[in-house]
């Protein structure tokens, strides 16, 4: 039975409308045509851009260095100590400002080769997203913003009633007030979902094991992803099913479930959707969906001063690590390879493989079952590595860098001689009795999604080399498949 048209968005039942009224997608001919136009735009846009390199060879060299004091003193504003770290930030906001000026100056001498260089790059994008689909990419990145968009107080498709027994938790603190926002809890009460508002001091295990007693056949959890996982535990101890409402801050794990989340309300379809399976990860009895972190990161979290004030907690940590006031936390575990480590950087267990190569599509996976802990460890040797691992991430080039491991396994071991282990458990600073034991149950976690859902996005990026090889590919008609 459909609910009262003041709770009702537009658009047709079963959560299709959204993805009913997507464009769409060019003909294999229109897109061949696309790969064409680009190729030929990005060709046009290299003479022109080779072109102003003669006319103007010592102004490039002049604004290229320029860019280079300006890097070093963006790395020593963030990096350094005391003298050191204010010396970065004048260097660097004197670099910005000789950039900028130098950059008008090129500009005023040279409107219409720029003018034309710009807009062979725009063709070059404009025909690229045409042809290889970059558009969907970089709404999916939008997305990562906390704000909603005033549609989301309208659900895309119709709200039926729940004819199994249903509960829902909701966070209205979780993502800037989202749920409140968009009235989520009326709507799932109107629907007939037991619903209970988690206030500042309550268990949140506690709530969910009370509606599961009362005779609850789904629960759901709207709220951050270290929220999820609690609820989420809850469900695996009872066999029930699970729903994940995504009004969080980034809401990973919504993500790849492909749950659109500027349209939290639409997720509520999943009451009446389908079942998947999904692996979920274990830290010392505790549940984790997405991933768990030590090291910097994890110290970061567990800064009292980290929620307050994130960039200046985060630019502290850093620089005293690289400046050798503070010591990383010793981490005890064994590599791949059996080799031992006794510190690093950052290690991250993922619950299946997530995309590492890039800072665009970090932690974005290919499979929510591939049945597969992904450890990744980054320890450079010195702030010169630290700088190239950097710069590598940025360019898509990480994978093939010294002081960067990754490898697939089942379990993980990591042991401290402090006695005890802090993790940034999806997000969540947790503190665990060492040996902290991390392992993988696949499939294990029953999950309701929207029948409209196809789960997992898959990577938001590509690189521009990657880019250029799908369209030669695609303009010589090879499948791209």
């Amino acid at each position: 039975t459909p609910l009262p048209d003041d709770f009702s968005g537009s658009g047709t039942s079963g959560g299709q409308a959204r993805a009913d009224a997507e464009p769409a997608s060019p003909s294999r001919v229109g897109r061949i045509v696309a790969a064409w136009a680009a190729l030929v735009a990005l060709v046009l846009a290299a003479a022109r851009l080779f072109s102003l390199f003669v006319l103007g060879f010592l102004d490039v060299v002049g604004v290229l260095t320029i860019l280079c004091f300006f890097g070093v003193g963006l790395w020593w504003s963030v990096t350094g100590r005391h003298l050191k770290r204010w010396a970065g930030a004048v260097l660097a906001t004197l670099a910005g400002l000789g950039a900028v000026a130098a950059m008008v100056a090129f500009v005023l001498e040279w409107p219409r080769q720029l003018l034309s260089l710009g807009a062979f790059l725009l063709m070059f994008g404009f025909f690229s997203a045409r042809a290889v689909g970059i558009g969907s990419p970089l709404s999916r990145w939008r997305q990562d913003r906390v704000t909603l968009p005033a549609s989301a107080r309208e659900p895309s498709s119709v709200l039926n009633q729940v004819t199994v027994p249903a509960g829902l938790i909701i966070n209205e603190r979780s993502g800037g007030g989202k749920a409140k926002e968009i009235r989520l809890a009326e709507r799932a009460n109107a629907m007939g979902i037991d619903v209970e508002v988690l206030g500042k001091d309550d268990d949140l295990t506690a709530i969910a094991e009370q509606l599961i007693s009362s005779g609850v056949e789904i629960i759901g959890m709207a709220g951050g992803d270290g929220s999820l996982g609690l609820v989420a535990s809850v469900a695996m101890r009872h066999a029930a099913r699970f729903v994940c409402i995504p009004v969080g801050t980034r809401n990973h794990f919504a993500r790849d479930l492909g749950l659109d989340r500027t349209d939290p309300l639409t997720a509520l379809t999943a009451y009446y959707g389908h079942e998947i399976s999904v692996d979920v990860g274990r830290i010392n009895g505790q549940t984790f969906l997405n991933n768990v972190s030590f090291g910097v990161y994890a110290d970061l979290v567990h800064d009292p001063s980290y929620r307050d004030a994130k960039i200046e907690t985060g630019q502290a940590l850093v620089s005293e690590l690289v400046s050798g006031e503070r010591q990383p936390c010793p981490l005890h575990f064994a590599g791949p390879d059996g080799q031992r480590f006794s510190s690093a950087f950052v290690v991250l267990a993922a619950v299946g493989q997530y995309e590492m190569a890039t800072l665009s599509d970090l932690g974005v996976r290919a499979s929510l079952e591939s049945g597969v802990l992904q450890i990744s460890v980054l320890e450079p040797h010195d702030e010169r590595q630290l700088r190239r691992l950097t710069a590598a991430a940025v360019l898509g080039t990480l994978e093939s860098q010294d002081g960067f491991w990754q490898w697939d396994a089942t379990e993980l071991e990591i042991a401290s001689p402090l006695g005890e282990v802090h993790a940034g458990v999806d997000g969540e600073a947790l503190t665990f009795g060492s040996p902290a034991r991390i392992s993988l149950q696949p499939r294990a976690l029953r999950v309701m999604v929207p029948d409209s859902v196809t789960p997992v996005p898959g990577p938001q990026s590509k690189p521009l080399s990657a880019t250029v090889a799908d369209l030669f590919r695609l303009a010589m008609g090879e499948s791209d498949d």
